[in-house]
């Protein structure tokens, strides 16, 4: 008997649909709340959750051609890079280096404001700001030495077309030196002893311009020696700028600005098909980038100003130049980049959709619940259920209250109707 029921006991679709109809009030009670739970998780969630940013685009393609390109020439048609070119641009674009150079925004180094704070004073004992400001007099002394450099050379090349106007007076050149092109120091020596040999030109004033600038105290030796003397002050400079920008990226203040950067800022460039191998699909000009930061517009307005800053001369000294070019070009094409929110009614998106997945959450939940709960309830209700489930007949019921009454009210309805149809 007991195999017999228990192979017996089951439910149906129709029965699990009358099961759940029958708790249709509690379903929909639980579908209301999960609803309102998740749209409450999504609000506390995103309620202060504002992205700004904006899309920069600049124009790349090869500069100063050398000579004029042939017709068949994928730059002299495009004027555009391969991929390989841009993936490598890219890759740099996101490197570490060129973060560092857009937290710097083309400064050649940091502002104290990036380390020294209440918190890191430990930081500050590193002795940051002397290594900066070293480095900021170096910087100082190798820009004066280079600008007295270049004085001495601009004084040196005057001298130099002084002597050669002078030999060019002389008769020696006209016969002998006119259809040379370039000055040596051997030459001009040369011309000296024939002008001496000749006898009939005085060669003094000759001898004074040569001795003015090829002399051991010429303007050409005085050029010389300011040039070496810029170049090892500038070398000074850049081991001083090294130790400051060295000392600077250990700091824990770096690492987390190098990260709010790295995090705000993307690049990528204009794809054609990749499975098209054509010319026209080598051509890719545009590099863009994508600013996005959470809840910071004045950040994002920084940053901003130094993609503008720092892209374009990065892009033109790093870009591998084509063999017929001399250079790149790169410059900005968008005017209407202004930093603005870019997400506009996040919270109320985002509530829908959580309220959504809750409800339908707790809908499968409470469905799944009421089944198990039914199912696990072995009381007999109906007399039919025992018919069916022990295959015998039941002899006798006693009636609920519940029952009394609607068979009363039957009756009563079946005699009005009896009595009307009567009459």
């Amino acid at each position: 008997m007991e195999q017999n029921v228990q192979e017996k006991e089951g439910i149906s679709l129709l029965d699990i649909l009358r099961l759940l109809w029958s708790k249709v009030l509690i379903l929909l009670l639980t579908v209301i709340v999960g609803g309102l739970a998740g749209a409450g998780v999504a609000i506390v969630r995103t309620i202060n959750v504002d992205y700004w940013g904006t899309r920069v685009e600049f124009y790349v393609n090869p500069d100063k051609p050398k000579q004029t390109t042939g017709e068949g020439s994928q730059y002299g048609v495009y004027g555009a890079y391969g991929r390989h070119v841009m993936d490598n641009m890219v890759k740099l674009l996101d490197s570490e280096s060129f973060t560092e150079k857009l937290m710097l925004n083309g400064a050649d180094l940091p502002n104290a404001s990036y380390w020294v704070n209440e918190n890191n004073k430990d930081e500050v004992a590193l002795g940051l700001d002397k290594l900066v400001e070293d480095a900021k007099v170096a910087m100082k002394a190798a820009k004066d030495e280079q600008t007295v450099a270049n004085a001495a050379s601009d004084a040196a090349a005057e001298d130099l077309n002084a002597l050669q106007a002078e030999w060019a007076k002389t008769i020696v050149y006209s016969e002998k030196y006119s259809s040379v092109a370039t000055y040596s120091k051997a030459l001009y020596t040369q011309a000296l002893i024939d002008l001496k040999n000749a006898g009939t030109v005085n060669t003094s004033t000759l001898e004074a311009a040569y001795n003015q600038y090829e002399g051991e105290n010429g303007s050409k030796a005085m050029a010389e020696a300011a040039q070496k003397k810029a170049n090892e002050a500038q070398d000074v400079a850049e081991e001083a700028q090294a130790a400051a920008l060295g000392a600077w990226s250990n700091t824990a203040a770096y690492k987390k600005e190098l990260a709010r950067y790295s995090s705000a800022v993307s690049f990528s460039y204009l794809r054609a098909d990749e499975d098209t191998e054509d010319a026209n699909n080598l051509a890719r000009s545009f590099i863009y980038v994508k600013i996005s930061v959470l809840n910071d517009r004045e950040f994002a307005n920084e940053l901003l100003e130094s993609v503008k800053n720092v892209v374009p001369g990065y892009v033109e000294e790093n870009m591998a130049k084509p063999a017929d070019y001399e250079g790149t070009n790169c410059q900005r094409i968008t005017r209407s980049d202004e930093i603005r929110l870019t997400n506009p009614g996040y919270t109320t998106t985002e509530a829908i959709k959580y309220g959504l997945l809750f409800a339908a959450a707790a809908l499968v939940i409470a469905c799944v619940i009421i089944i198990i709960v039914d199912k696990s309830d072995k009381r007999l209700r109906d007399y039919e259920i025992i018919t069916r489930k022990f295959n015998v007949p039941v002899l006798g019921v006693v009636p609920t209250i519940e029952t009394l009454t609607e068979e009363s009210n039957a009756k009563a309805k079946q005699n009005a109707k009896k009595n009307k149809e009567a009459k």
